[in-house]
C-alpha cells in the first residue's frame, strides 16, 4: 500500500512539473509576442543610431514653449534626409555644443511616427564633441525655461564616458 501511494505521488509530482513547465512556456510565448507587437509599432522607446552629414540647421516649435534646434541630416547608409530635433538654442549655447552645415555627426534617436527624430545623444565628429540631450525615457535634460540640467559635455577625445579625464589629465599614451 505504501509503495502504491509513493508511485502515485511520484506520478502526481511529475504531472505538476509538466503543467508548471507548460504554463511557463505559454507565459514566455505571450511575453515574446507582446514584445514583438510593441517593436512593430515603433514602441515608445525604440531607438536607432544614424550617421551622416548636416545639410541645414534651423528652428522647430518643439517641446513646451521652447523652440528646438532642428538639423537636416543626409544619412550615410541610404542617403535619405532626416530631420533631427536637438535642444533649445540657449541650451546648446550654455553647454557649448555647436552644429552646422557640413558637420559629420552620429546620433542615437527615438523612433516614432513623426517626420522628425528626437535626439537622445549626438556626437559631432567634425568638432569632437558629444552630448546626451535626453534620458533613455525621452525626458529632456533641460528644464521648462530652457536651462541645462544634464551634466558635462565630452569635448576632448581622451575623456571618459561621464566627463572624467584619465589619470594624468591628458591624452592616452
Amino acid at each position: 500500500m505504501a509503495f502504491t501511494h509513493f508511485v502515485g505521488g511520484s506520478s502526481t509530482l511529475s504531472q505538476n512539473r509538466r503543467m508548471r513547465a507548460l504554463r511557463l512556456t505559454a507565459l514566455a510565448i505571450m511575453m515574446t509576442s507582446l514584445g514583438a507587437a510593441s517593436s512593430a509599432q515603433g514602441g515608445a522607446y525604440s531607438m536607432r543610431n544614424i550617421e551622416g552629414e548636416i545639410l541645414s540647421v534651423g528652428q522647430h516649435t518643439g517641446e513646451g514653449d521652447l523652440d528646438l534646434v532642428q538639423a537636416q541630416l543626409r544619412s550615410v547608409g541610404n542617403g535619405d534626409a532626416v530631420e533631427l530635433l536637438l535642444a533649445p538654442q540657449g541650451v546648446c549655447d550654455q553647454i557649448g555644443f555647436e552644429i552646422g552645415p557640413g558637420d559629420r555627426v552620429r546620433a542615437r534617436v527615438f523612433l516614432d511616427d513623426s517626420s522628425s527624430y528626437r535626439v537622445q545623444k549626438i556626437q559631432n565628429l567634425s568638432r569632437g564633441m558629444m552630448v546626451r540631450l535626453r534620458t533613455l525615457h525621452q525626458t529632456p535634460l533641460w528644464n521648462s525655461v530652457g536651462t541645462w540640467e544634464g551634466g558635462p559635455v565630452r569635448s576632448s577625445p581622451w575623456q571618459h564616458r561621464h566627463g572624467q579625464k584619465q589619470r594624468g589629465g591628458g591624452p592616452p599614451r
